[in-house]
């Protein structure tokens, strides 16, 4: 077996390849970063991506974006701001900040730097409230947040797994 096939993209399988077929027939899953993120929304080229998500989420009861943030305690200062205006950006354009398809926008994200219990927990929640404001989560009707205390409840704590010692 050539496994040299692997170390390169398979141009007639599923994957989009090219910036042109993301723009005819946008990916369900779409990885980037935020200067790609800024690009997108900036260029009238990529307005097909952006319009046709938004209608699909709009038309589409069983619709959902995920929006997934890997080590969010990292994204601060002004490359933060930046990043969290991008995102408002983003959910503005894909009409998610309107109250019939808002529920739809799922935030994933992770930090082993948020503790929303012990002394650091209002430092925690004040920051998830100035990244995400009022967005983020949402049940069909609902107004979402009103103040900082409302992130709580929507962080999933994780537990410590530690390896067994030695003679266990």
């Amino acid at each position: 077996v050539d496994e040299t096939r692997f170390l390169f993209p398979s141009v007639d399988g599923a994957e989009l390849n090219t910036r042109w077929d993301m723009q005819a027939t946008p990916p369900d899953v779409l990885v980037t970063n935020s200067s790609m993120l800024n690009a997108m929304l900036a260029r009238e080229v990529e307005e097909p991506i952006l319009d046709q998500t938004r209608d699909w989420l709009r038309d589409d009861p069983d619709a959902y974006f995920y929006l997934v943030i890997d080590e969010l305690h990292l994204v601060r200062g002004s490359s933060g701001s930046e990043v969290a205006g991008l995102l408002r950006m983003l959910v503005n354009r894909l009409g998610l900040d309107q109250p019939e398809t808002r529920h739809k926008l799922r935030v994933l994200a992770s930090s082993a730097s948020l503790p929303v219990t012990g002394d650091q927990a209002a430092a925690s929640l004040r920051y998830l409230w100035d990244f995400f404001g009022e967005l983020g989560t949402f049940a069909a009707g609902a107004n979402g947040a009103t103040d900082p205390d409302f992130w709580r409840e929507c962080v999933v704590q994780g537990e410590p797994v530690l390896p067994p010692t030695l003679g266990e």
